[in-house]
């Protein structure tokens, strides 16, 4: 099956990265997320289950039966980000600036609910953010990139250079798994009545769980709903969108960590 684009996220970013400390401009975008998260009823994300492929003939060579569900109503999202420490440097020259350079960001995607199909787009301006998953991507996937970027640390400071990659938790109803067959096009076998009349008899006799058809339609209740859960990253061109973040604190002589200064942070890119 081919997936589509099948959910909608909209986010306006109304402060510039420059006018916000890196700390509130992370706050302010995971806000945005979960406020201006909109499910598109018509392409909701699904979830497929019980694959099995068997010999048909007609109306096709190979059938495939599986189970799907969707997520039908949204009852919180939660945007969150995971943090990568690229680079950790102390410059110990009370006078001149060290230079940290880094080559390469990775982005750290916390595992995705297998089996799901979720596509979205951000859009805010000149940020546009699309995302497409399947269950053909590697659940805790993580990805680099190069990048060539080359940051002062101020004398007696430590710095840190992190990733930060940006996720959605969506938790809501999800529809009774329905089961479904693809053989010269999309039936839904508890709407065929009669086993004669369905596609691909193969699948009358029996599915992957041993229980005929009839057994499944039997059970199968299209009122009955669940509590479901999806976590997944915000990509952009089929990459995790992440941030570049420069962290930097003056290292006092005393011990106490209530007595450290809090530290700076900078936004060095954003894809």
């Amino acid at each position: 099956m081919r997936p589509g684009v099948l959910v909608s996220i909209f986010f306006a970013v109304c402060v510039s990265s420059n006018d916000v400390k890196t700390e509130d401009y992370a706050k302010i975008k995971l806000s945005e997320i979960e406020s201006n998260f909109k499910l598109d009823a018509t392409n909701p994300p699904y979830a497929i289950s019980d694959k099995t492929t068997k010999r048909c003939v007609a109306p096709c060579w190979d059938g495939e039966f599986y189970k799907r569900k969707q997520l039908e109503r949204v009852h919180k999202v939660s945007a969150y980000q995971t943090k990568e420490e690229e680079l950790t440097s102390y410059n110990s020259n009370p006078e001149n600036s060290s230079t940290l350079t880094l080559t390469k960001s990775t982005a750290i995607t916390e595992a995705r609910t297998q089996g799901w199909t979720v596509g979205g787009i951000m859009d805010s301006g000149l940020l546009k953010i699309t995302a497409q998953y399947t269950d053909t991507i590697t659940v805790g996937k993580i990805e680099t990139k190069t990048v060539g970027t080359e940051y002062p640390c101020p004398p007696l400071h430590e710095c840190v250079i992190e990733t930060w990659t940006f996720h959605v938790r969506i938790t809501g109803v999800c529809s009774e798994p329905k089961p479904m067959l693809d053989c010269g096009g999309t039936h839904d076998l508890c709407a065929t009545k009669e086993p004669h009349k369905r596609p691909c008899r193969s699948f009358s006799k029996n599915t992957v769980s041993g229980s005929k058809v009839e057994d499944e339609c039997k059970d199968y209740m299209e009122d009955r709903k669940a509590p479901c859960e999806i976590t997944t990253p915000v990509e952009e061109s089929q990459k995790p969108y992440t941030v570049i973040v420069f962290r930097s604190a003056k290292k006092s002589s005393k011990r106490s960590e209530l007595d450290q200064p809090q530290p700076d942070y900078q936004i060095i890119s954003a894809n």
